[in-house]
């Protein structure tokens, strides 16, 4: 009898929680944040760069009569006119990411090729969320974007936890981690 309440204490309690353990010291020992910057020039400040945009809406609103003069100058065809509105707009709506060299577009705030941010000030802070990328509650997807895990290996381990644990431990606790967790917008 106290045989089988041992191997039961050890198999449903010692077990899982040296394996949460483990993966704690894992997840601690990773470097996650990507989107700090290395090297490169630092961000603009909010005013440059609002007084960028506002230089390229004036240049784009310049370049746009100046050709619509020439169409009705006659001196460019429209076909001729539709590929320098097309050159216009790729000049002047996108702009190369100082970090890793992408094209990006003007207004944005973060370099969706590497991620860093192009404004000075504008870091927000990791924030622990459920997941779109889900499969049940997307509890094991908000936790694998939190910590930078693979969600595919975060969710076996999760199901190895669970089976080990018991399942009815395990289920209960991500229901409450569902429960808990926000939603991502």
């Amino acid at each position: 009898m106290v045989a089988t309440f041992g191997l039961m204490l050890l198999f449903f309690v010692l077990v899982p929680l040296a394996l949460l353990v483990v993966l704690g010291v894992v997840v601690s020992r990773r470097k996650v944040d990507p989107v700090q910057p290395a090297a490169g020039p630092p961000p603009p400040s909010i005013d440059q760069r609002t007084a960028g945009l506002e230089r390229s809406r004036s240049r784009y609103r310049e370049e746009r009569s100046r050709i619509l003069g020439m169409i009705e100058g006659g001196t460019v065809t429209p076909e001729e006119a539709d590929r320098l509105f097309a050159t216009l707009d790729r000049e002047t709506s996108t702009m190369a990411c100082p970090y890793c060299g992408g094209d990006v577009r003007i207004e944005a705030i973060r370099c969706k090729h590497c991620k860093r941010n192009l404004v000075e000030g504008m870091d927000q802070p990791r924030r622990l969320r459920r997941s779109n990328d889900r499969m049940l509650a997307g509890v094991c997807g908000g936790l694998a974007e939190y910590t930078g895990i693979d969600p595919t290996l975060l969710r076996l381990l999760v199901v190895f936890v669970v089976l080990v644990s018991g399942i009815v431990t395990g289920l209960v606790a991500y229901l409450v981690a569902a429960l808990v967790i926000p939603n991502a917008e």
